[in-house]
């Protein structure tokens, strides 16, 4: 449950940009940023991503699979706030690299939980349904 929770607020991450940048850009907004800012905006979770490669297989083996999984999920919490709160593209920048860096150490966490877990026979079902979890993250941005 864990790992789908996860995967879940993963995809509502990763699709909470498309309907936002919209919002940034209006006219409207209170809080605007430029068209550079807004591709770092984008782009900078896969950056993150990228660096929890280097630190994930420590914080896998030192907090264990479901503990780097709730762990995540609490530093989810913290994104969220600060992204919600912040009025700061830099601070806003940082959650976001932070955010990219939660979900590179879920998917190791959430693999390696699901492998030893699991029964051969339904591995597959389970790896399925990770991903379903994090679709349906996504399908929630847009509604």
């Amino acid at each position: 449950m864990a790992a789908l929770f996860i995967h879940f607020l993963g995809g509502i991450g990763w699709g909470w940009t498309a309907p936002t940048i919209l919002k940034l850009q209006s006219v409207n907004s209170d809080f605007r940023i430029s068209k550079r800012k807004i591709s770092w905006l984008v782009s900078i979770g896969e950056i993150g991503r990228m660096a929890s490669t280097i630190l994930s297989p420590s914080l896998v083996d030192n907090l264990g699979r479901k503990g780097c999984m709730v762990f995540g999920s609490l530093l989810y919490i913290v994104v969220w706030g600060t992204i919600i709160y912040t009025r700061n593209v830099y601070i806003l920048l940082t959650a976001r690299f932070l955010f990219g860096f939660v979900e590179g150490m879920a998917d190791v966490a959430s693999i390696i939980y699901t492998a030893e877990t699991c029964s051969p026979n339904f591995r597959g079902t389970a790896a399925g349904a990770l991903v379903l979890s994090l679709l349906a993250g996504l399908t929630l941005d847009f509604y």
